[in-house]
């Protein structure tokens, strides 16, 4: 019991110690510094779960002449979507202009490590605004836990040991832009709260990527949301027993 104790700060003092980093041909860095790290990095980089839509994404933009699109990635943890976007983006040959990126993250801590991996990438212009915020309503703030994988914070009912944050008003946030060419949606079982609350800003974005937390939201009402938005299931990405990842298309 007590060596089962140890084990994880023992790993989390390795991975920190080994402080893994390298260039991908495209000239993107990739740094692994933690299980979390590790686990989302095979994820977005080896298994390619959003893929599709990027590239589609990618497609858009370079058709889309000089006006840039617009892309949120909601619960953006440490900034791999943005990283493999841009790595898809290089390696395709920079086409079009770059879009615009508005990353809204719970966790103080994955704020200020989007901030400080971003710092030192080959960014060619790209516009990037970076929200320390929850996703869920449009009004008032919540308790978000701070997990060591990183990808696990939640909002929970109980202050302790959290950290309150205030949501974003998504729908006064995009005003000022007639269309949201894609969202990424990833907030660890809010993703109901904020298809409920939020549904303007679906009626003008053209693809949605989300996470569908079973034991947090009803999926088949989740679906029925993003459907009266306009928007049809393109493909299922990824399907547990724990969550599913849908695409949704315009």
């Amino acid at each position: 019991m007590f060596l089962e104790s140890l084990k994880r700060p023992l790993r989390d003092w390795l991975w920190q110690k080994l402080a893994l980093s390298w260039r991908l041909h495209s000239g993107v860095k990739i740094e692994v510094r933690s299980h979390g790290d590790w686990y989302i990095y095979n994820e977005i980089f080896v298994g390619g779960e959003y893929d599709t839509p990027l590239r589609r994404l990618i497609a858009a933009g370079a058709a889309a002449g000089a006006a840039p699109l617009t892309v949120l990635d909601l619960g953006a943890n440490v900034g791999f979507f943005i990283l493999r976007w841009l790595d898809l983006w290089r390696t395709a040959g920079s086409p079009g202009q770059p879009p615009r990126f508005i990353l809204v993250e719970g966790s103080g801590r994955s704020c200020a490590e989007i901030r400080r991996r971003l710092a030192g990438q080959p960014l060619d212009g790209v516009q990037v605004e970076i929200l320390h915020r929850l996703v869920g309503p449009r009004t008032g703030s919540a308790t978000i836990t701070d997990s060591h994988v990183h990808f696990g914070n939640q909002v929970t009912a109980d202050a302790k040991g959290g950290t309150t944050v205030p949501y974003v008003d998504l729908v006064a946030l995009c005003e000022k832009f007639p269309r949201i060419a894609l969202i990424k949606c990833d907030i660890e079982g809010s993703e109901q709260t904020f298809l409920e609350a939020q549904p303007e800003l679906l009626a003008k974005t053209d693809a949605l990527t989300i996470e569908l937390h079973h034991a947090s939201c009803q999926t088949a009402h989740c679906s029925e949301l993003i459907k009266r938005a306009g928007l049809t299931q393109c493909e299922v990405l990824r399907e547990t027993d724990a969550f599913a990842v849908h695409s949704y298309c315009r």
